[in-house]
């Protein structure tokens, strides 16, 4: 196998003849699936079951991680060529069966029903004889997860990076909190307090209820490796159930997250730090996903409404292009009102038969904008008049 193998393979998510070896699809191409791994849900053979809990509706900032495990996948598809980088030789995807599970369903309606699911969701995975790699998804979702494995396990190792401890106190069973699941964790016995850690913590924690804290400051002082090295030996042979949340990484790596803290891991120290961990007995992996990074193109193209659009002899509209043609544009307000009045004042004429009465007040809608940005810049007066023009008895405003 190599990298000419491009020309033949496309589609390994649902293509791909086994569970196991890299890949070479174009990392363009294709249809996403984590590290290019099959979609199923006969779990037989499998060693990872690789699932996305697209839920994100317990967070206390901003929401956008139930699109996390769709961009997870897409952006893992950069990592299927090679075996993964400093493992000694171990190339995971050529040495295990992994499996992509697809998303769990539910009701984003019916919140309250969602922890019952991914509690029972995991539990098929591991009834199968697989492990979990679970994508998410805010925080509130590791509470189940870990009743999950509870249940098998007993009481479990979490190793959990994070800018928080998620031990607010919360006493009340029917809420569902991102920031409060280790707390009720801890107290429904499902966490082995002695065995373990919160690591990358840089907020104020009053009682974190036993579990060891190796805050960002001292993975900072003494490295990645020794904090990783001590957390291991904590968690001895107890099986462990490992979360990373990606604000425990410093935002100007991870912007998107919800929660951003400043004076986080780096990918860097990130990196060393789950290397280090090799040998701890991992019965899940969650991954807590930030948000996909919003796309802000320099230029954006609109389509103009047909009734306020150049037709051609074929009847087809014209794009405008709302981006400026200089760094000034954006910053003159009288500039940019008239290059918005203008972008439809030239096609005013709109189709054949005139224009339409909702592409006449589009038009003059621009057009009031246009002044409103010119007037705010050279006459001072503007106020009075303008409000004169929103509250005219006749109803004409803004459309005279």
């Amino acid at each position: 196998m190599a990298l000419e193998d491009a020309k033949t393979q496309i589609d390994h998510a649902f293509t791909r003849p086994d569970l196991k070896g890299l890949s070479f699809e174009n990392v363009f191409a294709g249809a996403p699936s984590f590290l290019r791994r099959r979609y199923g849900k006969d779990l037989t053979g499998v060693d990872i079951a690789v699932t996305g809990i697209p839920f994100d509706q317990a967070v206390t900032n901003r929401p956008g991680t139930r699109l996390g495990p769709r961009a997870i996948r897409e952006a893992s598809a950069l990592q299927t060529v090679d075996p993964a980088f400093g493992w000694d030789g171990f190339s995971p995807l050529e040495e295990l069966a992994i499996l992509d599970y697809g998303d769990m369903a539910f009701d984003y309606a019916h919140t309250a029903d969602v922890p019952a699911r991914i509690d029972a969701h995991a539990a098929t995975i591991m009834e199968a004889g697989a492990a979990c790699f679970v994508m998410g998804g805010d925080h509130s979702i590791t509470l189940p997860l870990l009743r999950a494995h509870a249940k098998k396990y007993g009481p479990i190792a979490l190793i959990q990076v994070d800018a928080h401890t998620d031990t607010w106190p919360d006493d009340d069973p029917s809420r569902i909190d991102h920031g409060t699941f280790c707390y009720t964790a801890v107290k429904e016995g499902l966490i082995d307090t002695d065995r373990s850690a919160h690591v990358g913590i840089r907020t104020v924690v009053e009682d974190n209820l036993g579990i060891a804290i190796h805050d960002a400051r001292e993975v900072h002082a003494t490295g990645a490796e020794a904090v990783a090295r001590a957390v291991r030996e904590r968690a001895g042979d107890t099986a462990v159930y490992l979360s990373f949340d990606i604000d425990g990484l410093d935002p100007a790596f991870a912007p998107g997250t919800g929660t951003p803290v400043w004076g986080g891991l780096s990918s860097a120290q990130a990196a060393v730090f789950l290397r280090e961990l090799a040998g701890i007995t991992l019965s899940e992996a969650t991954w807590s996903r930030s948000r996909p990074p919003s796309i802000r193109p320099a230029s954006r193209r609109l389509p103009v409404p047909t009734s306020c659009s150049n037709r051609s002899a074929s009847g087809a509209g014209r794009d405008v292009d709302m981006a400026p043609t200089t760094p000034r544009d954006w910053t003159d307000s009288a500039a940019r009102g008239k290059a918005m009045t203008g972008a439809c004042r030239e096609s005013a004429d709109g189709p054949p038969n005139g224009p339409r009465p909702e592409g006449r007040r589009a038009r003059d809608f621009l057009r009031v904008l246009g002044r409103l940005a010119w007037r705010t810049r050279h006459d001072p007066r503007h106020g009075e008049r303008d409000r004169a023009a929103w509250s005219d008895p006749a109803g004409r405003g803004l459309w005279r």
